[in-house]
């Protein structure tokens, strides 16, 4: 017995280095080393358990800071998601219209010098043939509201309204000369265009609400622009429906294209259609205007293409915006839980070799890491989720076709950080199981 006790370490840590990999004798091989060193296993297992329970303030206050951080991480996404959700949907929504190719120009003329409605006429059309004549315009046109920049209100009646017979109150219409549908591409579903001012056009969801179940085409309709006493006003066509909501381009809004020429403007956006870059006629319509009056100026002409990107503006830079400090979020919740999880694991390296030791499967060690580190992880969540879903209210007036509470993008959220929480717990815990058991019982 006392040679058995005389065993030195140095024999022991041989013998357990030959059958580290059979289980069954390496619990009992290390029953011979805590006789050998004196110890009762229970008490070198309390001593272990309450040695890696060391600074339980100071890991509870880090464990509050990741939990933090991923509630942050998770707002920030969530409100990601939404505006690259919102994007996607603005940009794959129909405009309906062509926009290549077509420069666009504002003229505003004072009312001191075109006072009356054929002075105003008279000078647009003037425009309309010089532009028209420069190399590389094909074709010309008037309108009041460009697409995705909203439509005039005008008091009106709609003959024959299903359900609303008489005075419909207010009609939403543009005011365009005859050029506008070909100039800009867009797709006549029946009928025609006008030409001067013989009839009205009006688009898909206007015939819809007003004629559900009817043919539009002959119908009649009145509105009250400059001045009341209008005629009757017959459809001669249908349109598809342009953007023209900024705010919300996948809504269709019911519109008529009153003629220019029943309704003159002195605010207008002129529109060419070019065979050439339109960025190459820009000085050419500028110089257009000053031709036939040195005095007025020629305002926002750019490419329709560069107009549309400007009204969508907004909503791309909010996306850009929280896409940027989420991916900030996600990383520094990311460190901060794998720092955390990782000087759990090396606080706790005995605890962890005397579980191995005693029996303890890696699949048990690694399960016990990473179960602890993701409940920081959920804590995170149970905070974040909540305050998203109050934080994204504010984005409802930048968001297009989309809730802030759209059940996708908060499941698309939850699998982000969830699967960047289990990276960063699965590292440590890997490296947990490696844990060598008999240098664990050495550890301090």
């Amino acid at each position: 017995m006392s040679s058995f006790l005389a065993i030195d370490e140095f024999q022991i840590e041989l013998r357990l280095a030959t059958i580290r990999h059979r289980p069954e004798q390496r619990v009992a091989i290390f029953r011979i080393y805590v006789v050998v060193d004196g110890e009762d296993p229970s008490a070198r297992i309390t001593v272990a358990t309450r040695r890696g329970a060391e600074g339980p303030r100071s890991r509870r206050l880090a464990g509050l800071l990741v939990g933090f951080q991923m509630a942050l991480c998770v707002v920030l996404l969530a409100a990601s998601g939404l505006m690259i959700h919102s994007t996607v949907k603005l940009y794959n929504a129909p405009l309906a219209i062509d926009p290549a190719n077509v420069l666009t120009m504002r003229v505003d003329l004072p009312e001191t010098k075109y006072a009356t409605p054929d002075q105003v006429s008279g000078f647009y059309r003037r425009l309309e043939a010089t532009l028209g004549g420069l190399p590389g315009v094909t074709r010309v046109s008037l309108t009041s509201h460009l697409p995705l920049s909203g439509w005039r209100d005008f008091r009106g009646q709609v003959e024959n309204a299903a359900g609303k017979p008489g005075n419909v109150g207010e009609l939403s219409g543009l005011v365009v000369d005859g050029n506008y549908f070909g100039a800009l591409g867009v797709r006549l579903q029946h009928g025609q265009a006008f030409q001067k001012a013989e009839g009205v056009v009006v688009n898909e969801s206007f015939a819809a609400k007003f004629w559900p179940g009817q043919d539009p085409l002959g119908m009649r309709l009145r509105a009250a622009g400059g001045h009341d006493g209008q005629p009757w006003i017959t459809v001669i066509g249908v349109s598809a429906d342009v953007q023209q909501n900024r705010f919300n381009p996948l809504e269709r809004t019911p519109l008529f294209y009153w003629a220019y020429e029943a309704e003159p403007q002195r605010s207008v956006y002129v529109l060419a259609r070019t065979g050439i870059p339109p960025g190459n006629l820009v000085e050419a319509f500028r110089r257009a205007v000053q031709s036939l009056d040195q005095n007025l100026p020629a305002q926002d002409v750019m490419s329709l293409e560069d107009h549309i990107a400007q009204q969508r503006l907004s909503t791309a830079v909010f996306g850009r915006l929280f896409t940027f400090f989420a991916a900030i979020a996600l990383v520094l919740a990311w460190v901060g839980l794998y720092a955390v999880v990782a000087h759990a694991v090396s606080q706790r390296t005995q605890e962890i070799g005397i579980r191995m030791a005693m029996g303890g499967t890696r699949r048990d060690i690694f399960s016990l890491v990473v179960k602890q580190g993701m409940r920081q992880v959920l804590g995170g969540f149970a905070v974040g989720l909540p305050l998203a879903l109050i934080v994204t209210r504010g984005l409802s007036h930048e968001l297009v076709g989309v809730s802030p509470s759209d059940p996708a993008t908060y499941a698309s959220v939850a699998l982000v950080p969830g699967f960047a929480g289990l990276l960063g717990c699965a590292i440590p815990a890997r490296r947990a199981i490696r844990v060598d058991p008999l240098a664990a019982l050495r550890h301090e």
